[in-house]
């Protein structure tokens, strides 16, 4: 037979371990809260794979939304991260490569007068859940003394939902 007083602590220790499983939580390290913050944003930045160009694509609204419409602005530099590109053509579309399909709907591209550099993409939306490719294919003539060029350059960014 059990002594009392064996009985006494294993009851003591049985109601320690309902008080701390129920609602007492440990306050997460600022690390751990810098990474969910990080996760609830939405800007993407990079250096397109040719590195032509670097890109910063913000999501209005924040973060991007799920089978709810969307637009971004893109802020496209040269490859220095300084100077703004201007006159270029951004084709911008969303690709879910584990399904093999595509958005339901076709981005448009507008170059935002008296900005320089900053593109609004209207028309977009990720109509259901899971790994979706934000792809962004940018191309823009420019002319030296001895020809025309035709520049094109592309980046992929990750959005999970």
């Amino acid at each position: 037979m059990e002594s009392p007083h064996c009985l006494r602590l294993l009851q003591g220790l049985a109601l320690i371990g309902l008080v701390t499983s129920c609602g007492v939580g440990v306050a997460p390290t600022p690390d751990a809260a810098l990474e969910q913050g990080a996760r609830e944003t939405t800007t993407f930045r990079g250096t397109t794979g040719g590195e032509l160009f670097q890109i910063e694509v913000n999501s209005h609204p924040d973060p991007v939304p799920l089978n709810t419409p969307f637009h971004l602005e893109v802020h496209l530099f040269e490859a220095d991260g300084v100077t703004p590109v201007t006159g270029a053509r951004l084709e911008v579309e969303g690709w879910m490569k584990n399904h093999g399909h595509g958005m339901l709907r076709r981005s448009v591209t507008t170059e935002l007068s008296g900005s320089p550099g900053i593109y609004e993409v209207r028309g977009m939306l990720f109509h259901m859940g899971g790994h979706w490719d934000l792809r962004i294919q940018v191309s823009r003539q420019r002319l030296t003394a001895e020809e025309r060029l035709l520049e094109r350059d592309g980046i992929t960014f990750g959005v999970d939902l």
